[in-house]
């Protein structure tokens, strides 16, 4: 096991509070039954009179007027706007909807939907997004929406997540981190416009020629970061669609990146960095005109199935939850997934504690688990950058429906997916619905029921 340890850097999801002034405007009433012998006004009376109410009416007009005016500019320029407002209208499309009379089937995790609901999405790009897990950057948003999930450590045993969103679009999605280079390889395999702030990266100055003037040697003879782990290179060689968020953000809600003022000064900035997820469209659009840059690419395909009878599902997660750890001295990112088996999802606890979506609060619940065995190295670098096997073979663990199934993982190249397949050979059925796959360490224990699967087979990276 690593103990290897680094400073981390630290970030968080945007939680900001929505202003709406209310005006109350309490209108004058007259009475018709007074007696005129009481109130007996002249012409000219009632004339003064009509002309009061008037500009009262006037006066109060014109402050709501300029009132409106002022929370319009002041929304425009994002001071009252929350990247995170207090409910989604996005509904649940992860459950895992089997109902066959809508025709389209969603590429990444099976889930139907009509022709006219999937018109909204088919042929976008997927949208991946580079998310902080560290401790106090907890809950992030916009999980509970995305088709797919991925876990992985970055570095020192702190993991990051990526979810790939296709079929939903949350506002936004936070906290945003730095891309590493395994990363851009599973977001290349969705062809997916790639979000991340920063990156794993050699200096450029370092990149330069002994000889050139602009040259600057590693500090103490050792590289800040190994080039064949290099994200901005790796963005550039498999052609990933990448939109840095560092280059793009404002404190305008107009702006697709931003940082969340109720966490700027409160914690540390690398926590603080969103993105609203639905101006990264057009977004794309004024940075590349070309297809490639917008256009969906067909992906591998998975074969998807309904899910189990009730009377047919196992019990694995149920009594017993099913955990694994990331670095045994890292307890944080322990992972534990408790199965609910009248839903046939799993809802996903790390360091113990119960992860929710801070869009909404819903609890972040899979309807298919993968841990998927997955050889780990340092490399050697100064930054204590990782490497993770994406690209070869190995064993994997999928629970679903209550079960366990014993696969084998086989990827060929960074642009395709994983093929998940039995001891057999035979391409497994996945339930349709969200998706967590988890890429932990060759060796390390997976607890279920009261066995203990510990996975030793040899990658083939």
């Amino acid at each position: 096991m690593y103990s290897m340890k680094i400073k981390e850097e630290k970030s968080n999801p945007p939680t900001l509070k929505t202003a709406s002034p209310v005006t109350s405007i309490n209108g004058l009433t007259e009475n018709p039954s007074a007696k005129r012998d009481v109130i007996n006004l002249t012409v000219d009376e009632e004339n003064q009179k009509k002309k009061k109410i008037l500009i009262i009416l006037l006066s109060v007009i014109a402050v709501l007027s300029i009132g409106a005016l002022l929370y319009g500019f002041m929304r425009s320029d994002g001071m009252f706007e929350s990247p995170i407002p207090n409910n989604s209208d996005n509904g649940d499309m992860n459950s895992g909807i089997t109902d066959k009379s809508k025709m389209y089937e969603n590429p990444i995790n099976g889930v139907y939907f009509s022709q006219e609901e999937a018109l909204k999405f088919k042929d976008l790009k997927p949208i991946a997004v580079m998310v902080n897990n560290y401790v106090v950057a907890r809950p992030s948003a916009g999980l509970s929406k995305a088709d797919i999930v991925y876990e992985v450590v970055a570095e020192a045993g702190i993991t990051r997540l990526m979810p790939v969103f296709h079929s939903q679009i949350p506002s936004s999605v936070s906290s945003v981190r730095s891309a590493r280079y395994y990363f851009v390889q599973l977001a290349s395999a969705y062809s997916a416009h790639y979000i991340h702030w920063g990156a794993a990266h050699v200096p450029p100055c370092q990149k330069a020629s002994p000889t050139s003037s602009a040259y600057c040697p590693p500090v103490g003879g050792k590289v800040e970061t190994n080039p064949e782990v290099d994200a901005y290179d790796w963005i550039v060689k498999l052609g990933v669609p990448n939109l840095d968020g560092g280059n793009y953000s404002c404190d305008s809600d107009k702006c697709a990146f931003g940082r969340d003022p109720d966490k700027v000064g409160r914690i540390p900035l690398e926590h603080t960095a969103f993105v609203r997820l639905p101006l990264i469209f057009d977004l794309a659009k004024d940075i590349r005109t070309q297809e490639s840059w917008h256009k969906y690419v067909p992906i591998t395909e998975w074969l998807f199935k309904d899910d189990a009878k009730l009377a047919d599902r196992g019990d694995i997660g149920l009594i017993t939850p099913i955990t694994y750890n990331y670095w045994d001295t890292m307890a944080g990112f322990n992972v534990k997934w408790v199965y609910d088996k009248e839903k046939n999802m799993y809802a996903r606890y790390q360091g113990d504690v119960k992860q929710t979506d801070a869009l909404d609060g819903s609890a972040l619940m899979a309807k298919v688990v993968i841990v998927r065995l997955t050889k780990e190295e340092a490399v050697g670098d100064k930054k204590n950058h990782l490497y993770q096997g994406i690209v070869g073979s190995g064993n994997a663990l999928i629970f679903q429906d209550g079960t366990v199934i014993k696969a084998k993982w086989n990827r060929s190249n960074p642009d395709v997916r994983d093929i998940y397949a039995d001891m057999t050979g035979k391409q497994l059925e996945l339930n349709r619905g969200q998706i967590w796959v988890q890429l932990v360490p060759i060796g390390n224990a997976v607890m279920y029921e009261k066995a203990i699967e510990s996975v030793n087979s040899v990658s083939t990276n």
